[in-house]
C-alpha cells in the first residue's frame, strides 16, 4: 500500500500541520519509505520467535524525535499519526 499526497494533505490536517511543498514531498517519500520497511518485515519467518515481555518504552518519547522547544518535531507527530492511522485500517 503506497502512501499518496492526498494521505499526507490528510495527515496533516490532522496533525494541525501546515507543511510546505518540499516538507509535503519529503513526508511522502519518508512514510511511503517506512511501510516499504515495515512490508519487508512482515515477509521474515517469526514462528519459531519467541513473544517479548516488551519491546518499546511505551510512555516515553525519544528524546532524538523532540525539538528545541522540547516538543515533537512536526515530521514525529505526522509519522506518529500516519502510523495510528495506518495501524487502526490494517486491524479493521
Amino acid at each position: 500500500m503506497k502512501v499518496t499526497d492526498k494521505d499526507v494533505a490528510y495527515v496533516a490536517d490532522l496533525a494541525n500541520l501546515e507543511l510546505t511543498e518540499e516538507e509535503r514531498v519529503r513526508m511522502l517519500r519518508d512514510l511511503n519509505s517506512i511501510l516499504e520497511y515495515v512490508a519487508r518485515l512482515g515477509e521474515l519467518e517469526t514462528d519459531k520467535v519467541a513473544p517479548m515481555a516488551q519491546v518499546s518504552d511505551r510512555y516515553g518519547v525519544d528524546e532524538s524525535r523532540k525539538g528545541a522547544s522540547g516538543l515533537l518535531t512536526p515530521s514525529a507527530r505526522m509519522c506518529r499519526m500516519a502510523c495510528a492511522s495506518r495501524c487502526r485500517t490494517m486491524l479493521r
